[in-house]
């Protein structure tokens, strides 16, 4: 009798856990609405609407300028872009949109990082070396995990990613193929450029993930047999450091500039073990498994993934009193991933070398998919809101009629923070403007990348029923329509977006606005007070103040009425104070005959002509050091609330934003790193082409 072919073991093996995670992959993909993420249509939900602009910014400045961090004139009356956030996810957007629309490619992208996880959990378990079935059931873990509706803001789920976490949420499988790797790489004594090189991707995706990351390979020296560690230490230190020199064009001027992002966002009163889905807790037995047989026998990768479980939960617990960034709840996905691999890993132990596990694995999966996932329906629901996109909006015709012919128009865009709003796609919807339109925002998103953020999140306390939130170091105002008036006159407000009924009828009743066109609820109002130039020279000379403390100055400052007419120039202690200052301290300007004209303002250069020479002139976008004098003046000064200052001494004035030392330096120092890898793949690609 001839015999029949049988397929290898490991053939089996692999083909059984392709197939699942071909299901997962599926069963994820199916909730995620696979049909509307090839519509070019603007995504929406959430914090969505302003990620858009992330992408479209992004691509202009890089393909027209050569600039990923740059800077942005279109929110928060002007900020840094990607210098305090993060550009990875963005700049693949951008680059994606080169052979697609850009409405797909970030699409595509923004739920990558979902679709990514259970491969990446599987592929960081077979790199660990952990025997069969534990790498698949890992892979598994990630469906519960993605699907959890414990929370929808904290990151990394898909709830989070459809709110807008995209960065967090592709970081994520990053970051485990990194620990998995500089695992072997300590193992092995073997230093691999592809470590370093992925470190530089997760530090340019996310912050979170970095720093856990980190924290988590640093005990590998210590699991390592005595005479190993030296040698492990080596390794790690050389791959993180490459790694880390690789990002320096970014991380050394964040860190240079860092006094002009915003701390924002406060622990949330939830308890360590309150978010937990029942299934989690019930499985912790599970975990105890794994953590006795890692203790029994040494194995390395499970006490890793419990020094991960443990070092998230302290900083949960304790971050805040460390850094005002580690607010508890950010950190609690790691901790729920760090339990649910600890469970899936002693569940694996426990079927291994056992007959029939992968029927077993195939029961574990349909639990997965059904009782650790009780409402897929609601991803769904939520998935489809989100990409059928803006334009397929019932109310799409209110920002098409209000906001598409503000495109050009002077001045900024401010709009009324409503409910309603999500009948346009978010209720913060107008924060895709400029990825639209031509037309400025006071607003904005990535809050902490912006200076500037103070003082806008403060006027829409004063504009709005239900404001979205603000800067712990921002005292909100209550309801005030006629300081908040002053305050975007000051801020260069031209127009404003009122759904809220309360807010309507004060414009309506105001001299100083006019109602321009109601659609469907929404108003659109002019502020006729000032004709929404960005330069102009204020009604008294400015009042020096001495202190490193701008930020809470500047709110001091707007929080008070009177104060709107008498600038401060905010000096840091040792910086020599306008020469012209001590002589007109306090009095009237006189502004007769000073005319400014050619005004040009764009996210890389300002100019203007003035004939009003040696008077104080006032920029009304937000002080960056970058922003570099280039004729006209001698000087650039913060004045309140962040505005630059300038006394012209010649009739045309021209800043441009440009690189200062700290940029330099961290090019410098990326270059050296690109030097070091060239280095080190010469003598490689020189050794294999003899071999060869």
């Amino acid at each position: 009798m001839k015999k029949t072919a049988t397929l290898p073991v490991h053939c089996r093996n692999m083909i059984f856990d392709i197939a699942v995670l071909g299901c997962l992959l599926a069963f994820l993909l199916l909730h995620l609405s696979p049909g509307l993420l090839t519509l070019d249509t603007m995504a929406v939900g959430g914090d969505t609407p302003a990620h858009n602009y992330l992408v479209s910014h992004l691509r202009e400045q890089l393909f027209e300028h050569g600039r990923i961090v740059s800077w942005s004139h279109d929110w928060w009356c002007g900020f840094p872009m990607f210098q305090f956030y993060f550009c990875g996810p963005y700049l693949l957007m951008a680059l994606l949109g080169c052979v697609m629309p850009l409405n797909i490619a970030f699409k595509l992208v923004s739920v990558a990082g979902i679709l990514a996880l259970p491969t990446a959990a599987y592929a960081s378990a077979r790199i660990f070396k952990l025997p069969r079935p534990v790498p698949i059931l890992c892979a598994i873990a990630m469906v519960p995990f993605l699907m959890t509706t414990t929370h929808t803001r904290w990151g990394v789920n898909a709830y989070s990613t459809l709110a807008g976490m995209i960065a967090n949420s592709i970081s994520f499988p990053l970051m485990l193929i990194f620990i998995a790797m500089a695992f072997k790489d300590s193992v092995e004594g073997v230093f691999r450029l592809r470590t370093s090189l992925l470190l530089a991707v997760l530090v340019a995706t996310h912050f979170f993930t970095t720093i856990i990351a980190m924290l988590t390979i640093c005990i590998l020296p210590v699991l390592r047999p005595a005479g190993a560690r030296k040698k492990a230490c080596m390794v790690l230190a050389a791959e993180t450091g490459l790694g880390l020199l690789l990002m320096a064009w970014w991380l050394v001027p964040l860190v240079a500039r860092i006094e002009y992002s915003v701390d924002f966002g406060t622990d949330w009163n939830v308890r360590l073990h309150e978010p937990f889905p029942a299934f989690a807790l019930w499985l912790m037995p599970l975990a105890a498994i794994a953590l006795y047989c890692a203790a029994r026998s040494k194995a390395t990768a499970v006490q890793l993934i419990a020094w991960m479980l443990l070092v998230s939960s302290a900083i949960f617990t304790l971050g805040t009193t460390l850094s005002p960034v580690f607010v508890n709840v950010r950190l609690w996905p790691f901790v729920f991933f760090a339990l649910l691999a600890l469970e899936a890993i002693g569940l694996g132990l426990l079927l291994e070398q056992r007959k029939g596990a992968e029927l077993l694995v195939l029961a574990v999966a349909a639990l997965a998919l059904t009782i650790a996932t009780p409402t897929p329906e609601a991803l769904l629901k939520w998935s489809k809101f989100n990409y059928e996109g803006l334009e397929r909006k019932a109310h799409y015709d209110v920002f098409a009629e209000l906001v598409e012919p503000l495109s050009g128009t002077p001045g900024r865009l401010a709009a009324d923070y409503h409910s309603d709003n999500d009948l346009l796609g978010s209720e913060r919807i107008f924060e895709a403007v400029p990825h639209l339109v031509d037309k400025p925002i006071l607003d904005g998103g990535i809050i902490n990348s912006a200076a500037g953020s103070l003082y806008a999140q403060y006027v829409q306390t004063e504009t709005s029923d239900s404001p979205a939130g603000w800067p712990e170091l921002v005292e909100p105002s209550s309801f005030n329509m006629a300081a908040a008036t002053e305050h975007m006159e000051l801020l260069n407000v031209k127009h404003f977006i009122a759904r809220s009924e309360r807010v309507q009828s004060w414009l309506r009743e105001s001299d100083k606005w006019q109602l321009l066109k109601s659609v469907k609820g929404w108003e659109l109002y002019e502020l006729m007070t000032h004709d929404g130039s960005y330069v102009s020279i204020p009604d008294h000379y400015p009042v020096v103040v001495t202190t490193r403390l701008w930020q809470r100055v500047g709110l001091e400052w707007i929080y008070e009425p009177s104060a709107v007419k008498h600038p401060f120039i905010l000096l840091k202690p040792g910086t020599p104070a306008p020469p012209l200052l001590h002589e007109h301290t306090g009095d009237l300007v006189n502004k007769a005959g000073a005319v400014i004209t050619d005004e040009h303002v764009s996210d890389n250069k300002i100019s203007f002509r003035t004939t009003g020479l040696g008077l104080p002139h006032i920029i009304k976008c937000n002080y960056y050091p970058n922003w570099q004098l280039r004729k006209g003046a001698k000087h650039l000064y913060m004045v309140t609330p962040c505005f630059m200052l300038l006394y012209p001494e010649s009739e045309e004035v021209e800043l441009i934003y440009d690189r200062t030392a700290p940029d330099y330096l961290g090019i410098a120092l990326s270059l050296c790193a690109m030097s070091a890898m060239v280095c080190f793949i010469v003598p490689v690609l020189r050794k294999r082409w003899k071999a060869a």
